[in-house]
């Protein structure tokens, strides 16, 4: 009982440890949010303890996903990824594990991760105009980044005003609700747009620069870049779901076009959820 309890405690300290990290410098900010790209089916928290753990996995899930779906098996000694659970105000741990953990049979099933290429570039766009409306736009990279500017300003009221009790003490809390405000948006608009250039193959450094990213230090407490974590996460899931069945709506359609088999799984495995 008590190791677990040690474990719990150390895996929680882990968390804020690394929250410290992310937001200590334009690099590691943009390090987590790679992480955060590759994991968008993940809770922002969830994010938070893959990249302190195992940041290089390209996907990750449960024992019983991958015994009874994937038919593969987590290699004897593999460390899991913590992930922190909270049952009746008490934390506790639950496990996942890296693809890169597993071995295969000739049964094996390997997780879809999905890849957007220049060809469904159209499709994609078709479903954005869908999801957003109608726009002269036709560059995926800055349609996409239209797309965050326009769902941060519709939700960020709503998710601001959640984070508002927390900025006392904090260097937001010492400026105008305005100004903050504002803060919050451009933080929250240039890190989806980096998830969703990211995920998608686009080189990020032809749109986002550091500076505009800078503001990211600003968050300087685990329950600051909580509400922007979850912000940022949400928005971006979102909006990459959509992506991603765009992408598996062509990838069908090509398969199907030349005669070749359609494998099932992309319908239901994408980075992999618990």
């Amino acid at each position: 009982m008590w190791e677990k309890f040690n474990k719990t405690k150390k895996m929680i300290e882990l968390s804020r440890e690394t929250s410290d990290t992310i937001t200590s410098s334009v690099e590691n900010w943009k390090s987590y949010l790679n992480t955060a790209s590759q994991f968008y089916k993940y809770s922002f928290d969830d994010q938070i303890m893959i990249y302190a753990q195992r940041p290089d996995c390209t996907a990750c899930a449960s024992i019983p996903i991958w015994n009874k779906k994937m038919l593969r098996w987590v290699k004897s000694g593999s460390k899991g990824i913590a992930l922190i659970r909270e049952q009746n105000q008490k934390p506790y741990l639950t496990y996942v594990f890296a693809l890169e953990d597993t071995m295969t049979s000739n049964i094996s099933k390997t997780p879809y991760l999905w890849k957007m290429k220049e060809q469904h570039y159209e499709s994609v766009l078709a479903m954005l105009e869908q999801y957003e409306g109608n726009t002269e736009q036709k560059d995926i990279a800055k349609r996409l980044m239209e797309i965050a500017v326009s769902i941060v300003d519709t939700h960020d009221n709503s998710y601001f005003k959640n984070m508002l009790p927390y900025l006392e003490d904090t260097y937001l809390g010492e400026l105008d609700e305005q100004q903050s405000q504002g803060i919050f948006r451009e933080v929250c608009i240039k890190s989806v747009q980096y998830i969703l250039l990211h995920r998608c193959g686009i080189d990020t450094s032809k749109y986002i620069s550091d500076v505009d990213l800078q503001n990211i230090m600003m968050f300087t407490t685990p329950e600051l870049l909580h509400h922007l974590g979850t912000a940022i996460n949400e928005i971006s899931n979102d909006v990459l779901r959509k992506v991603e069945r765009a992408v598996k709506t062509v990838e069908k359609s090509i398969a199907i076009s030349e005669k070749k088999e359609y494998n099932p799984y992309k319908e239901q495995f994408n980075t992999l959820k618990r």
